[in-house]
């Protein structure tokens, strides 16, 4: 518990052990979930913003302490177990009169860009969710789509992800036609389709071609998943390229100067490349998928990065810069 915290939050218990964001492990969660933490932990440490976890609430206030905000900060989607956890954490400051605060990068997921309706029980308990807090932000464009398409009115805040703060200074340099030694793929998950698992076994047997695997259960090759921050933003920064299907291995990557593309796989990763201007190809455009799967060796995979990687560092740092206002809006009187 941090006596000199004023603000209480949906974080993970392990984000709180540390004082210094650099030493944050994933603790059994994905380098995603890692990346994402971390910037939220790095952004509290740049403003020294003392927070706590919600676990702490009960204690606290028996002891006579008092926090000025509540916030819940959650990357998944809107959904069953979504609304579930929102609705304790609710339950939790309602019993407390505590006023909560503001709710970061929630968003609707689908494997198409769709939009859907969402049953009538949902969308209620989802408007009293909302209406409980102050701000809410969802991550991007396709999110506010489905939810107005719902009639689920709100006035909603579209900024993407917190892992864009990391993004700030970033620099690109890229040499068309120079793809050398270390391309690192970061794949898709074990759930993913096995056309998607199939095309990444492909291209890991291009030479000087690596795999970034999600998590430490998926890992085949190094036996050493990158869950400590120290050693992901290493290997990212070591390669030449990072190609794949991870949104937070593009920003890393992009954190670290290291070009990237990242395969869009689904409504969450191609709105969030979107409102970030990360890199990005869409896997559900029938020619995108045909390019990628036709790729044999490295120079097809050359003149596949060379065609279709496109970045503006400006616009990717002024997104970057709209978050870093946002965040110190909400958490900074």
């Amino acid at each position: 518990m941090n006596k000199d915290a004023k603000i209480c939050g949906q974080l993970p218990d392990w984000i709180l052990k540390t004082n210094e964001p650099q030493s944050i492990t994933a603790c059994g969660q994905n380098y995603g979930n890692m990346i994402y933490w971390y910037a939220v932990a790095k952004f509290a440490k740049d403003k020294n913003i003392a927070m706590d976890h919600p676990a702490h609430v009960h204690e606290s206030l028996a002891n006579g302490r008092h926090y000025d905000k509540y916030f819940d900060i959650r990357a998944n989607q809107i959904g069953r177990s979504e609304y579930e956890n929102l609705i304790e954490f609710k339950k939790l400051t309602q019993q407390h009169n505590i006023k909560l605060k503001f709710l970061l990068s929630i968003g609707c997921q689908y494997y198409h860009s769709e939009i859907f309706s969402i049953p009538d029980k949902i969308r209620f308990e989802l408007e009293e969710i909302f209406e409980s807090f102050d701000k809410v932000n969802l991550r991007g464009f396709y999110t506010e789509s489905v939810l107005s398409h719902n009639k689920i009115n709100y006035n909603f805040d579209v900024l993407g992800c917190p892992s864009s703060y990391l993004l700030q200074d970033i620099d690109i340099q890229f040499k068309e036609s120079k793809i050398d030694d270390k391309i690192l793929l970061t794949r898709p998950g074990a759930y993913d389709t096995l056309q998607l698992r199939t095309l990444f076994n492909n291209l890991q047997n291009i030479d000087g071609c690596s795999s970034l695997y999600q998590t430490e259960r998926e890992d085949r090759v190094d036996k050493s998943p990158p869950n400590c921050i120290e050693r992901f933003f290493k290997k990212v920064k070591n390669a030449d390229f990072v190609f794949g299907t991870r949104i937070h291995g593009s920003v890393a990557a992009l954190s670290q100067g290291t070009p990237c593309i990242c395969i869009a796989i689904d409504s969450r990763t191609k709105e969030l490349c979107e409102i970030m201007h990360i890199p990005f190809v869409d896997w559900w455009d029938l020619k995108i998928r045909d390019s990628l799967e036709t790729i044999k060796n490295k120079e097809d995979l050359s003149k596949f990065i060379n065609k279709h990687f496109d970045i503006d560092c400006q616009r990717i740092k002024k997104q970057s810069i709209k978050m870093q206002e946002y965040l110190t809006s909400l958490f900074i009187d």
